[in-house]
């Protein structure tokens, strides 16, 4: 069942998950002078109120753009708009772009942080199009030959001689899902699984992997409708590739594992049909392809470094 969205509704013109259009919709009315610095805005209760969202997530929302310098908490007292143009706005540290092309070539920590962070939709080039297709297929082709081919028309490390029939290389690639998604602990920050999706949509454009155009482009979709995998925080087996996390976060796509939509907590299975998508049947090698990296550590170490330069920047300023 889709979600329905009221004319009336005042975050309907703010994209992305709730509590950033909650944050985003107070910002354009700071940005814009309706409330003007040194104001006191309304309270919590006020805003729940007005905006129909939950009291936490109006929290969270004044909470990040007071940590951004938009506003300044008073305990016991309220919130007030800064008196003064916040260090961020002067650096312009907030990306612009809204969209985002994804090819051969790299892709700078200002795009990764616009999507990460900003809801920034995510796109493949048309060389990126061309390389998949002929990817795939070359891989085509080699099952038909019946090639022997790691994790294609084999099975995986203790059992690379044992050969896999074409009619179970399916159930082989969502094997590979189920049985890798062993991690454990609390989950991921949204921000990190959106810049890994990202990172992972970015290296399976490179047109390398064998993976076919229709799974890529259903995870970029994953991503532009703001569905985020729950993905643990432990279980990566380091530089032989974040395996495990890279399972969870794939499970979505087949319709299991669990997602964040619209700050909901569900079954891959629920969010894939709130947001009109059907779950996806992995083809050879398919499996192989979603796992076979290093974006989470990749996506945490990015977003890091792009905060380390910000601080550097403000120590300067300071």
């Amino acid at each position: 069942m889709k979600p329905k969205h009221s004319n009336d509704d005042p975050l309907a013109d703010f994209p992305g998950p709730l509590y950033r259009k909650v944050k985003k919709s107070i910002k354009a009315r700071i940005v814009s002078g309706e409330w003007p610095p040194e104001d006191r805005i309304p309270s919590e209760n006020e805003l729940v109120t007005a905006l129909g969202v939950s009291r936490m997530t109006v929290h969270r929302a004044l909470r990040e753009l007071a940590a951004e310098g938009y506003l300044i908490r008073v305990q016991g007292v309220g919130t007030f708009v800064s008196p003064r143009k916040p260090v961020a706005a002067m650096l312009d540290i907030r990306p612009l772009k809204k969209k985002i092309s994804l090819g051969f070539d790299g892709m700078t920590l200002e795009d990764l942080i616009a999507i990460a962070r900003y809801d920034a939709q995510v796109t493949l080039t048309e060389n990126a199009v061309k390389r998949i297709r002929s990817s795939r297929q070359l891989v085509d082709r080699w099952v038909k030959e019946n090639r022997a081919i790691y994790g294609i028309t084999t099975g995986f490390g203790a059992l690379s001689d044992v050969s896999i029939s074409q009619k179970d290389t399916r159930r082989l690639q969502e094997n590979i899902l189920m049985s890798h998604s062993s991690g454990v602990g609390s989950p991921f920050d949204p921000e990190i699984i959106r810049a890994a999706m990202a990172l992972r949509v970015k290296d399976l454009a490179r047109g390398h992997s064998g993976i076919r155009l229709k799974t890529v482009r259903r995870l970029m979709a994953l991503l532009n409708h703001g569905v985020c995998p729950i993905v643990p925080q432990q279980g990566s087996v380091g530089a032989s590739g974040d395996l495990a996390p890279l399972a969870h976060l794939a499970l979505v796509l087949i319709g299991r594992g669990e997602a964040l939509y619209r700050d909901q907590r569900m079954s891959g299975a629920d969010a894939l049909e709130l947001c009109g998508l059907k779950p996806i049947r992995l083809e050879s090698g398919e499996g192989l392809a979603l796992v076979n990296g290093t974006q989470i550590m990749t996506a945490v170490g990015g977003l890091a470094l792009y905060d380390v330069i910000r601080l550097a920047k403000l120590i300067d300023i300071a």
